[in-house]
């Protein structure tokens, strides 16, 4: 009995090993940027929607997507919420497509000119860079339009509910 109990031990623990390799290959695209906590968050993160859209029945969570430095460019756009004003975006490209990343003009109330020198100090000499964000739509031209909830590159990360990281003034 005790013998069947370690061989079904050693079982486990190699199908757990197996799982993790296999995760580990599926989410190469992090760059080696993302650790275990990461991928705790963003499993954590499906516990509720970061986007709900009642009207359309619809539910969008945070999730990770990785880029080259290279395809990415930090800009400020302009939105209109209760009036025209300036929030920082981010363009980023893969091979074959094009994502918007932006912050929720609900939730963000910062100084957009700060958080566009975090960004960039963030990302400075930095090969690749992370983004927890939610999806929110894809534009006529295929773009897909995100909400940024965390950045993360070797030299650090930025949470948008981190409003702490943002009061130096720039």
């Amino acid at each position: 009995m005790r013998k069947t109990r370690s061989v079904l031990y050693v079982l486990a623990a190699i199908m757990t090993a197996g799982l993790i390799s296999i995760i580990i290959l599926f989410f190469s695209s992090d760059y080696s940027i993302l650790g275990i906590n990461d991928f705790k968050d963003a499993i954590k993160s499906y516990e509720s929607p970061a986007i709900t859209i009642p009207d359309k029945g619809e539910t969008y969570y945070n999730k990770w997507k990785c880029f080259d430095t290279k395809n990415v460019e930090i800009s400020e756009a302009q939105i209109d919420y209760n009036g025209w004003r300036p929030i920082p975006h981010i363009d980023a490209h893969s091979n074959t497509r094009s994502f918007y990343f932006d912050l929720d003009p609900v939730i963000y109330q910062w100084n957009t000119n700060v958080v566009l020198k975090n960004w960039g100090k963030l990302m400075n000499k930095q090969k690749h860079v992370c983004f927890f964000a939610a999806y929110l739509q894809t534009d006529p031209d295929g773009t897909s339009s995100w909400y940024i909830r965390k950045i993360k590159t070797l030299a650090g990360y930025w949470d948008v509910f981190n409003p702490a990281q943002d009061e130096v003034n720039p």
